[in-house]
């Protein structure tokens, strides 16, 4: 199993957080439950760590991400829709690499430039979009049968504009394709209620890209394979199931949707932001790094996007190369809420379940290379590995407290090690009877 980091550890270089003011360390921290210690746990020896000048206490909570603060109220939402978008490994077992640049959440129209269509977010029904979430893995087995597909959930205010939006992403994507020299084939999909296709080909691969309203969303997937046919079977599964996991989705209304229903316009039917007191205890990166974002920088835009988020399993899966896996091991293990900052924070279920957490997630780098743990620490407490590569070699930790499991990365030894004694001692106050 791939841990997240290998897939945003692209843009690690880029978004380097700003000096954070060390707490105090002072007193003996919890081993096990908050406000217990076990002698089944092996002793810290809090002099010995040496935590930097990363935080060592959990953030205050986030409370609510509210619309007033709309591009904040959008990424959030689209984060969330995650665990409501199909992977495409569910779609077909062989798609397994993950693209980074389409896996995202969309907090609103510019987004859908990179994620679609150069113009995409021009059209007029985006005017009513809320947010959205954008997923894509390719098969790397035969060569000959190189298949890929997007799956994009986008949310707009009403069945009706959701129904306008399909038809104009459509009609705009199929004079894309005829300006870039391609010959689309505009159509429908029989039996799929509402789906409205774009099909063109080159070089021995067919695409079909399909737009399907689906009450107050727009499912739009995009399958590539040697065939015709095996691109428009992948489509075929691939939406009924979208369909189905996007009704469960517990979306966020609006101010608009609340005044629309008679309700107030200034309560939320619940926290958007860290609900499950999860993303307190990981550690941060600066507000100025995250809302750097520059429409040319890419990647980088998207993955932005992606942090300070909270994710279920599904959502987790998305951003791995093995999402199958990824998604199982965190099922299992109860993990339901997990954060992504600067560091990975998993909650299990049980301290055994999280041991089991944190040896999987030990085991998922290829050739890893045990290191010491950081002094202070013992391998109980803080499994750390050397991950060599061609052009570097990384530094991750793997750092265990009850309940809790985070993952610290750097390509520095000596970060890795501030880093993992941080992380420790934030998970020695967290809520070991969370929910």
């Amino acid at each position: 199993m791939k841990r997240w980091q290998s897939m945003v550890s692209m843009t690690a270089a880029v978004i380097v957080g700003t000096t954070l003011v060390s707490c105090s360390t002072e007193g003996e921290p919890t081993q096990t439950a908050a406000g217990s210690s076990s002698s089944a746990e092996p002793a810290v020896d809090l002099a010995a760590l040496d935590p930097g000048s990363y935080p060592t206490e959990p953030r205050p909570e986030f409370g609510v991400a509210d619309d007033k603060d709309w591009n904040h109220f959008a990424r959030v939402e689209g984060q969330r829709m995650a665990q409501f978008t199909v992977l495409p490994v569910e779609v077909d077992p062989g798609l397994v690499d993950s693209a980074l640049t389409l896996t995202a959440p969309v907090p609103g129209p510019p987004s859908l430039d990179g994620l679609l269509y150069d113009g995409a977010s021009k059209i007029k029904a985006n005017n009513e979009l809320v947010a959205g979430f954008s997923t894509k893995a390719a098969s790397d087995d035969d060569p000959k049968n190189m298949r890929s597909l997007q799956i994009m959930v986008l949310r707009y205010f009403t069945p009706e504009t959701a129904q306008a939006a399909a038809g104009q992403l459509t009609e705009g994507f199929a004079d894309y394709a005829r300006q870039k020299g391609a010959n689309p084939v505009v159509g429908t999909l029989s039996g799929v209620n509402g789906a409205q296709t774009v099909a063109t080909s080159t070089g021995g691969s067919n695409f079909l890209h399909t737009f399907t309203p689906h009450g107050v969303y727009v499912i739009f997937t995009w399958a590539t394979a040697p065939s015709a046919q095996q691109a428009e079977a992948m489509t075929r599964k691939a939406i009924p199931l979208q369909e189905k996991l996007i009704d469960q989705f517990p979306r966020t209304l609006t101010a608009k949707e609340r005044r629309a229903r008679g309700l107030d316009p200034q309560n939320l039917e619940f926290p958007v932001e860290d609900q499950n007191k999860v993303l307190i205890y990981a550690l941060p990166h600066s507000d100025e790094d995250l809302d750097s974002s520059d429409p040319s920088a890419g990647g980088k835009v998207f993955v932005n996007h992606a942090l300070r988020a909270v994710y279920g399993p599904r959502g987790m899966a998305h951003f791995t190369t093995d999402s199958e896996n990824t998604f199982t091991v965190l099922k299992n293990a109860g993990s339901t809420a997990n954060a992504v900052e600067r560091s990975f924070v998993y909650r299990a279920e049980s301290d055994e379940k999280a041991k089991e957490l944190a040896d999987a997630y030990a085991k998922s780098e290829e050739d890893p290379v045990a290191i010491a743990p950081p002094p202070g620490l013992t391998e109980e407490q803080a499994h750390c590995t050397s991950i060599p590569s061609a052009s570097s070699t990384s530094y991750q930790c793997i750092v265990r407290v009850g309940r809790y499991v985070a993952d610290v990365h750097s390509n520095n030894k000596g970060d890795v090690y501030q880093q993992a004694s941080a992380q420790y001692l934030i998970l020695t106050k967290a809520d070991q009877n969370a929910n």
